[in-house]
């Protein structure tokens, strides 16, 4: 069993870097707002929602991500560059409450049932009985904006770098696996050995910022 501890993140400055902010989603943005959330569920994005879209820059753990928050809906989406994390959003505490539910030792040794959550910080851990307890320990992580030899990664466009993230495009020949810029929407393929996408479809993605209907510059990682 996990054991946790209650630490109080009220204090701390918010890690939280607003990049766009839908208040009420329109027929004329709609299409583009698609472009915007996690593309899981892009087709259930209707007019009169309410998202914001946030890049998650914790420097004090070195965590980076972007969440999403369809407010109306009272749902979010955590992503780390390892996998989309949804769940009920909790606005009064600013937890990402996943379904999944686990046992776990609090502060005091007490065995307690919490629920899997995630805080505004990229930080994991259980809430239960109103708290927030954190797995996280201060551990060495790996972090998907460094390259090798520990060097932060900066956006060849527009020298951005915080929102540099692990991402997959979708086009006819299949996914290509990136590094993407959620600040100007440039993308750097990751892998060689899949087929780079023709300009053609290309132009038929659109930018995620700075420019509807933009090409995205790519180039191989070698």
């Amino acid at each position: 069993m996990e054991c946790c501890r209650f630490v109080d993140y009220s204090g701390r400055p918010d890690s939280l870097v607003e990049l766009y902010d839908y208040r009420c989603v329109t027929r004329d943005i709609l299409e583009d707002v698609k472009y915007v959330v996690p593309q899981d569920r892009f087709r259930q994005v209707e007019v009169g929602d309410s998202i914001t879209v946030y890049i998650v820059d914790n420097r004090r753990e070195g965590i980076q991500g972007m969440l999403t928050i369809w407010h109306n809906k009272e749902i979010a989406c955590l992503d780390k560059g390892e996998g989309k994390i949804w769940g009920e959003w909790d606005a009064e505490n600013k937890l990402v409450l996943t379904d999944e539910f686990d046992e776990v030792n609090d502060e005091c040794g007490m065995a307690r049932i919490g629920r899997i959550a995630y805080n505004t910080f990229g930080i994991q851990g259980k809430y239960t009985g109103g708290k927030f307890y954190t797995l996280f320990r201060g551990e060495s992580i790996t972090f998907d904006h460094e390259m090798k030899g520990g060097c932060t990664m900066e956006c060849p466009k527009c020298k951005a770098k915080i929102g540099i993230m692990k991402h997959t495009l979708t086009v006819n020949t299949g996914a290509v696996p990136c590094i993407k810029c959620y600040i100007c929407g440039y993308w750097v393929q990751t892998d060689p050995r899949r087929a780079q996408p023709s300009l053609e479809q290309m132009n038929g993605m659109r930018g995620l910022s700075q420019g509807r209907g933009q090409v995205l510059g790519a180039m191989d990682l070698t």
